[in-house]
């Protein structure tokens, strides 16, 4: 079993350096909901302990959904 770890911030990267919300943002979160259940994460399996963070869509979802004549018939899928 692996343990998930907190988010780290990058190397010369402080909470006082990070921007603020965006007033969209605000906006949002004033209706928003806790979202709640469970992730699939996909681990590297070259690198124990480390999750993989370029899942390739292009390998899970079938092809024919991926081909669209327009951006009508792609939404139709």
């Amino acid at each position: 079993m692996h343990t998930l770890k907190p988010a780290r911030l990058k190397p010369g990267v402080t909470l006082d350096t990070l921007p603020g919300p965006r007033p969209a943002d605000l906006a949002a979160s004033a209706g928003s909901h806790v979202i709640r259940g469970q992730a699939l994460v996909f681990w590297d399996p070259k690198v124990p302990g480390k999750k993989l963070d370029a899942i390739d869509t292009d390998q899970i979802t079938p092809a024919a959904d991926c081909v669209s004549e327009s951006l009508e018939t792609l939404d139709e899928r």
